[in-house]
């Protein structure tokens, strides 16, 4: 997907959706955005959290604020969704704080915990 595209659904997100449904900590989510986190190895569960975030926005915002043909938006929906279809099916032996999420907020230092 072009990054013009990526930026443009993250928006719609934090525009429409964020404000029912504020899942990740807006400034920390960006700055990984921006720094293209996605292209690090390793990254898989970066990369389900925002197509989860893009199909999420795709089925939830009136189709006219989309400036793609239908059929890219469903090819996009149906990408976004093995994606993080396959994430979710990946057996786990071990819970760790970077799969379940961290007890302190991102901008709290060590210190603060």
């Amino acid at each position: 997907m072009p990054r013009g595209i990526l930026y443009f659904i993250i928006d719609l997100y934090f525009d429409y959706i964020y404000g029912l449904c504020p899942f990740v900590h807006r400034p920390s989510f960006m700055r990984d955005l921006y720094a293209r986190k996605e292209e690090q190895p390793g990254n898989q569960e970066w990369v389900a959290l925002v197509m989860g975030i893009v199909g999420s926005t795709l089925v939830q915002i009136p189709r006219s604020f989309v400036p793609l043909p239908r059929d890219e938006v469903k090819a996009l929906l149906s990408t976004a969704r093995d994606i993080v279809a396959t994430y979710l099916a990946t057996p786990y032996r071990e819970v760790t704080t970077t799969r379940c999420g961290s007890t302190t907020h991102p901008d709290q230092t060590k210190a603060d915990a």
